[in-house]
C-alpha cells in the first residue's frame, strides 16, 4: 500500500479537498483568481465596466448591473463602437449592421452608405443614405431624402 505500480505516472497532486497551485496545496478558500494574465488573491476586487467582481475561492463573483453603452455613427462612415473604439470606413458604398441583439434578434439597426450628394461629404467620402431599425417584428427605414 502507498507504493506506485507500473501504471502510475509522475506528477504532483494534493490530498482530497486541496488544490495545487505553484507548487503548493491550497484550501479552496485560498485559491487565487486570474484575469488578463494577472493573479488575484481571495478578496481582491476588479472593475468590469460598471460591475465589481470579487475573487472568492478561485472564482470571480460579479455584480449583475446592466451597463450603459453608446454606439455612434458620424457622417455615415465614422463609427464609435460600444467599447469606445473608433473606426473610419473607407468605402463610400457599404452596408453594415450597427447594432444586433445576438440572443433573440429583438433589435437590429442596419445602415447603408453611398456617394454624397452635392455639398454632402468630405473629400469624396460616403454619406449615410439609409438606416433601418427593427424592434421585435417591426422595421422602420429612414432615408437621406426624408422618406420613412
Amino acid at each position: 500500500m502507498g507504493q506506485c505500480r507500473d501504471e502510475c505516472v509522475g506528477g504532483c497532486e494534493c490530498p482530497p479537498g486541496l488544490y495545487f497551485h505553484q507548487g503548493r496545496c491550497l484550501k479552496r478558500d485560498d485559491c487565487p483568481c486570474f484575469h488578463r494574465r494577472r493573479t488575484y488573491q481571495s478578496g481582491d476586487k476588479i472593475q468590469q465596466r460598471c460591475n465589481t467582481c470579487v475573487c472568492s475561492s478561485g472564482q470571480w463573483q460579479c455584480t449583475g448591473e446592466k451597463c450603459a453603452a453608446e454606439c455612434a455613427l458620424m457622417g455615415g462612415l465614422q463609427v464609435t463602437t460600444f467599447d469606445k473604439k473608433r473606426y473610419s470606413l473607407q468605402r463610400s458604398d457599404c452596408s453594415f449592421i450597427a447594432v444586433e441583439d445576438f440572443v433573440d434578434r429583438k433589435v437590429v439597426v442596419s445602415v447603408r452608405c453611398g456617394e454624397c450628394t452635392a455639398g454632402g461629404g468630405e473629400g469624396g467620402g460616403g454619406c449615410l443614405k439609409e438606416m433601418s431599425v427593427t424592434a421585435l417584428r417591426t422595421t422602420v427605414t429612414i432615408t437621406d431624402t426624408g422618406i420613412v
